[in-house]
């Protein structure tokens, strides 16, 4: 069918193209006189492609407006079939549809907002299932009211914040909060928008309502950069009074809990726009700033948690960049400012879960926090210490209370995937201490137990976090951790293999080298989706699979030494070019040795 397309969301649709085939471009100039895997010359074809069919079509819309009768300035609509993906027509959320007796449904098409800026779009608050407003302008004037305020937080920041736009919506249906959550993503990407502000809202007595906020955060949208802990939905406390109208008069009385929740969203908003850029300590202070306003209005300490969640998010992030972990280049290592920050990052979380122990995104806080230390404690080359299984059972606690999150905990927000992430990772540490100290015991059978524990509960975590992402099917906030856990599937292959060989179960070793090699093959497209998105972990992760692939190619009957050197070809620059990794840190800096022993 034909779909109706805008000059504006043309313009934009080829401006973020171009953007992504010139990453795709930098992709392969970087192999330099290596040859270019065969997907990114294919993304780089079918790009080039697209750009000109939409290039194509502009110019004819472009003559159309010209050329058409009617107002000056106007344009006139005109329905063609282009390669534009994306165009989201939300006939599931009653937008743009009317029914006239026979005649089919007029479709209205979502112009999205500018691509660029913290876009917000606010929905009309719906009634709660059953429960009809008192006036039917009621839930409008509420979202009129936020629409407002929003508009007021983007004009306080300054240009280099890319401060977006605001656009008021229709209501998204009060289904169930999975339902919800899906129509504010779905809102969220046909906008163009990185938060969407909804709510339901509940008629009492004496024309009181009772307001339930909520908001979503979309994942890496128009590049701002949130953690895995607050991408999502979330509702933003307890219910609180609403009595129409909403203005000055009333701000003293039903409305005061209101309007102070209000303004610490508008604090929030400031808040993510510095967080999505890195700039942490303006983000702290705006969350700080929203934590001390709701605790004058909030004797009860409603939606304080999450609030808390915001503030140790940014602290975690402190952590991992001052502790070398963010692999940003940028950023040098300082232990005591690591330290300065895991402490507040991990007050923050406890904080919240003080006051709402039911709010599982915290438990992702604490069990990063939690890894993060085990990490630090790996020392290079020697045995991994006795406290680095502290911290892994840690890890594995706080990650674990994750599971499963309670239905209200944003669906989309994937907290259960996350935290099963969370909790294979720290099953692959286990495995890895244990597996160790099975080599060095003169009688290994009690650590080889529990590592082969652990082995398969990382494997099964590693798979269910994969299988998750497919389910779901293939949702932006769970495609860097996918990519990572497929990986890691390759890594855990390896490392078993590795003990079989050593043991003489030779056979079985050969089985786990061949998984290595296709746990890694199938990682790399969500790797490489990842890199376009400018993660780094992405990067070391396929680096790091290459390099494992190596490994497995040589130690493999018969050994196959061109595609080991053909996968370090690509490796060590990948790694090393990009900062992500050092040569000691690859095994193809010592694969000779590797070779001759596989030979």
């Amino acid at each position: 069918m034909a779909q109706k397309v805008s000059l504006d969301f043309l313009k934009e649709t080829i401006t973020s193209k171009r953007r992504r085939l010139e990453l795709l471009k930098q992709k392969e100039a970087m192999y330099g006189f290596l040859e270019t895997p065969t997907h990114i010359l294919i993304d780089i074809e079918n790009l080039e492609k697209e750009i000109e069919a939409d290039e194509a079509a502009l110019r004819q819309l472009q003559a159309s407006a010209t050329d058409a009768p009617g107002p000056a300035g106007a344009v006139k609509w005109l329905p063609i079939v282009f390669a534009v993906t994306g165009l989201v027509l939300l006939t599931a959320l009653g937008i743009g549809l009317a029914q006239n007796g026979d005649n089919p449904p007029a479709t209205a098409v979502i112009t999205p907002l500018p691509n660029i800026g913290l876009n917000i779009v606010v929905a009309e608050f719906t009634p709660v299932t059953g429960a009809p407003l008192l006036n039917p302008d009621d839930g409008r004037n509420l979202r009129d009211t936020l629409v407002a305020a929003m508009e007021a937080a983007l004009a306080d920041l300054p240009e280099w914040a890319q401060p977006g736009k605001v656009r008021p919506i229709e209501a998204i249906p009060d289904f169930d909060p999975a339902a919800r959550e899906a129509g504010a993503a779905q809102l969220a990407r046909a906008h163009h928008a990185v938060i969407v502000l909804y709510g339901r809202i509940a008629p009492q007595a004496n024309g009181v309502y009772l307001v339930y906020p909520e908001f979503y955060i979309a994942p890496n949208a128009q590049g701002f950069d949130y953690g895995a802990e607050i991408v999502g939905a979330t509702q933003f406390g307890e219910p609180v009074q609403f009595l129409p109208p909403f203005n000055a008069s009333e701000r003293a009385g039903v409305n005061a809990r209101l309007q102070a929740r209000i303004e610490a969203l508008q604090q929030v908003v400031r808040g993510l726009s510095d967080f999505g850029l890195q700039h942490d300590d303006a983000a702290y202070l705006a969350f700080n700033t929203a934590l001390n306003r709701l605790r004058e209005s909030s004797p009860d300490e409603s939606g304080q948690e999450v609030i808390h969640l915001l503030l140790g998010a940014v602290k975690l992030r402190e952590f991992r960049r001052f502790s070398g972990l963010s692999l940003d280049p940028n950023t040098p290592v300082d232990a005591n400012l690591a330290e300065a920050a895991r402490k507040q990052a991990a007050l923050h979380f406890s904080d919240g879960l003080a006051l709402n122990p039911g709010y599982a995104r915290l438990n992702l806080g604490l069990g990063g926090i939690a890894l993060a230390q085990a990490i630090q404690l790996i020392p290079a080359d020697q045995p991994w210490p006795e406290t680095i299984v502290s911290r892994l059972e840690d890890a594995r606690y706080f990650y674990a209370n994750a599971l499963p999150a309670p239905d209200e905990q944003s669906p989309y927000g994937y907290v259960s995937a996350k935290a099963q992430f969370g909790v294979a990772q720290a099953q692959l540490g286990l495995y890895e201490y244990y597996q160790q100290q099975a080599r060095q015991a003169e009688d290994p059978t009690a650590s080889r137990q529990l590592a082969r524990n652990a082995y398969t509960k990382a494997e099964t975590g590693l798979q269910q976090v994969v299988s998750a992402y497919q389910e779901a099917g293939q949702p932006a906030q769970l495609l860097e951790i996918a990519g990572q856990a497929q990986a890691l599937l390759g890594k855990l292959a390896l490392l078993e293999a590795r003990y079989l060989t050593a043991a003489g179960q030779t056979e079985s070793a050969q089985s786990l080298f061949k998984q290595t090699l296709l746990a890694c093959d199938a990682a790399y497209p969500l790797l490489e989706s990842n890199e376009q998105d400018g993660s780094r972990l992405a990067v070391y992760y396929h680096a790091k699979c290459l390099d494992w692939q190596a490994e497995a190619y040589l130690r493999g009957q018969p050994p196959n030494p061109t595609e080991a050197a053909g996968a370090c070809a690509t490796a060590v620059p990948l790694g090393l070019n990009s900062g992500v990794l050092r040569a000691e840190e690859l095994t193809c800096s010592y694969l000779q040795l590797i070779g001759d022993e596989a030979k």
